[in-house]
C-alpha cells in the first residue's frame, strides 16, 4: 500500500539520496569538530566525573572560560 502511494509521488527518489548526504555531511563535520577541540579541554572533561574537589562541584572551568 506504502509502495504505491510513494511511487504516486513525483520525484521521491531523490530524498533518501538527499538524506544520505546530509547524514554524511553531518557525520564529517563532527569527526572535523571533535579533532579539532584542545586536547586539554577533552583531558579536563573527561576526568571531570572522577574529580571530586571543590572547584568542579562549583562549577568552576579551566581554560580561562567563565563560569555564571
Amino acid at each position: 500500500m506504502f509502495k504505491h502511494i510513494l511511487e504516486s509521488i513525483p520525484g521521491v527518489s531523490i530524498w533518501p539520496i538527499i538524506a544520505l548526504f546530509l547524514f554524511f555531511a553531518v557525520f564529517i563535520a563532527m569527526i572535523i569538530y571533535v579533532m579539532r577541540m584542545d586536547k586539554s579541554f577533552i583531558n579536563y572533561m573527561g576526568d571531570l566525573p572522577l574529580d571530586s574537589s571543590e572547584s568542579s562541584k562549583n562549577g568552576d572551568l579551566k581554560n580561562g572560560q567563565k563560569t555564571n
